[in-house]
């Protein structure tokens, strides 16, 4: 049995408690478990930080004093304009989130061994947690509205099916013994038990990182994909059925014509209407975490996205309206200088994934980007703790590659496992 660090437990407890995202204080509350473990990271780690490391990276100090400064600038702007309330709430979850990948990546170079033991069996665990949290919806039985949807632990079931997708990956992808794929198998089958449709779109990649591992995992794989076209033609029309179903009771998805993505759509339209017929909100945004107050204030009419999904501006009135994307939440919200830095960076890191030929990573990369044009994802811990495990674990395998070149057989490797 590894023994851990202080941070390195407390990495652990991050990706085991990484699903439990449903509110402690209401359905209209900001706290959850998963928002606590990474504060509660940070009030260790940053200390350790300080007297170990001694120098602060200067970019990282003077983006985040930019981002501040340029999002009080928003915020002071509205409310002049508007009378809108600071949401500072939104702005500092996710400067916490920024500060807290910087220092697990700190944490993680420095100690790789405990980082990479940390989030294998800290993924694990929350897969048992995640499952246990299911059951516990399914012996609950359907709600209110007469349909059971399972969130496993998360406040929103796309929600789940994403992290249930990255925390596959990480799996198959950097690990891959029979309990990581058997797991990894688990995950994803509870990601469409969710009746999201999102995990249609990285099934292929996660087939894919299956079918690199091994001659083994590409015999896996091809029957896993046969195993899901055989599934889709039996119960397609099952499935297909139970998704209207779905979409008839939830906001924003309750479309006419039973056409989810025509409402997606006009959010979409609409923001993009909003930072590119303002001027002040085209240079300075409308600030982190406006869309509702921006939604209902702005003088753009939306008598369409009102026929086809009234709760939602009902929503909007309470501040609760989704954006559905995750890109265009941050085109609307930020400083057009912050969001240009932010895709320079998106850029930067695709570049760093070409270099180490870490193809398969792009792909996933890719479609979790995709994902998110159609889905706000920045909002939740997972993202950010799920895109930085994946970013480092690419970097320990390159380097781990690189010092066994010549004597293996180049991709296909066992992973990370042999330090776990």
């Amino acid at each position: 049995m590894r023994r851990y660090s202080i941070l390195g437990l407390l990495a652990l407890v991050n990706f085991a408690t990484v699903g439990l995202g449903e509110y402690l204080d209401g359905e209209n509350g900001k706290l959850a478990i998963s928002n606590l473990s990474p504060v509660l990271f940070l009030v260790f780690a940053l200390p350790s930080f300080l007297m170990i490391g001694k120098t602060v990276d200067r970019a990282l100090v003077g983006f985040l004093l930019l981002f501040n400064a340029l999002a009080w600038v928003s915020f002071a702007i509205f409310a002049a304009r508007y009378g809108w309330k600071p949401n500072w709430l939104v702005l500092y979850f996710q400067v916490t989130e920024i500060v807290f990948v910087a220092m697990l990546i700190w944490y993680a170079r420095r100690h790789q061994a405990e980082f990479i033991s940390a989030a294998h069996w800290g993924t694990i665990v929350a897969a048992g947690i995640a499952a246990w949290s299911g059951y516990s919806q399914l012996r609950s039985g359907p709600g209110a509205a007469g349909a059971l949807i399972l969130t496993f632990g998360m406040d929103d079931k796309s929600q789940a099916a994403v992290l249930f997708c990255c925390q596959a990956f990480i799996l198959v992808r950097y690990f891959g013994r029979p309990l990581d794929h058997l797991v990894a198998g688990l995950l994803t089958i509870c990601s469409f038990l969710t009746l999201s449709r999102l995990p249609v779109a990285f099934l292929p990649v996660l087939l894919l990182a299956v079918a690199r591992r091994s001659k083994w995992g590409a015999a896996l794989a091809v029957l896993a994909s046969v195993g899901v076209v055989v599934a889709f033609v039996l119960v397609g029309d099952v499935m297909s059925a139970i998704f209207k179903v779905v979409d008839r009771i939830s906001s924003v998805d309750a479309v006419a014509g039973d056409d989810a993505t025509s409402a997606h759509l006009l959010l979409l339209e609409h923001a993009l209407k909003m930072k590119f017929t303002d001027v002040p909100t085209f240079l300075f945004g409308a600030g982190p975490g406006n869309f509702s107050k921006a939604l209902i204030s702005f003088p753009i009419p939306h008598t369409e996205l009102d026929s086809i999904d009234p709760a939602l501006i009902s929503e909007a009135h309470l501040g609760r309206a989704p954006m559905h994307s995750t890109p265009v939440s941050l085109l609307l919200d930020y400083n057009i200088v912050i969001f240009c830095i932010l895709g320079y960076l998106l850029m930067r890191g695709f570049r760093a994934l070409f270099r180490l030929q870490a193809f398969v990573e792009v792909i996933f990369f890719a479609t979790l980007f995709a994902a998110s044009m159609f889905y706000s994802l920045h909002n939740k811990p997972y993202l950010f703790l799920m895109v930085a495990t994946i970013a480092l674990l690419t970097e320990f395998r390159g380097a781990w590659r690189h010092a066994t070149a010549g004597k293996s057989s180049g991709e296909r490797t066992p992973g990370l496992v042999a330090v776990t």
